[in-house]
């Protein structure tokens, strides 16, 4: 099993039937967080610790991938809520992908997808970055700078 498919160290924070990714290179301006399992009130802690100690701060956009989440409860979404408003506080943004039809159907149900900006797949999620990151230069080039 390579390191970054391993699940979260075991530590206060931990859970073990919550397994956490996060795709990011140098220079990036998307990060990936892959998350498998389920996302309780315990595990909801560990989601809360990694989006925190592990989205890399020069990323413009965090694209969190709930395709491998089984159960997602009100904790996991409150969670996703708080970082999806923390990263607009400081001109960053946070968009989920939900593939599963029953995720899907939690996000939509709890009138939460609009605000956490729910995709059907990791490739439009980043296609709706490349969007707004080519509009914003574009916008910019326009204005003078």
């Amino acid at each position: 099993m390579a390191a970054a498919d391993r699940p979260v160290p075991r530590d206060a924070t931990s859970c073990p039937y919550l397994w956490i990714k996060t795709e990011s290179r140098p220079g990036d301006v998307i990060t990936v967080v892959k998350v498998r399992g389920e996302i309780d009130v315990d595990s909801s802690r560990v989601l809360d610790h990694h989006l925190h100690a592990r989205l890399a701060r020069g990323s413009r956009f965090a694209i969190v991938d709930l395709t491998g989440v089984t159960v997602l409860g009100a904790p996991g979404i409150r969670v996703l809520i708080e970082h999806s408003i923390r990263l607009t506080r400081t001109d960053r943004r946070m968009l989920t992908v939900g593939s599963t039809p029953h995720i899907l159907r939690l996000l939509r149900i709890s009138s939460v997808s609009i605000m956490l900006e729910c995709y059907p797949s990791i490739a439009l999620a980043v296609a709706a970055c490349l969007v707004v990151g080519t509009s914003s230069a574009g916008d910019a080039a326009e204005n003078g700078a």
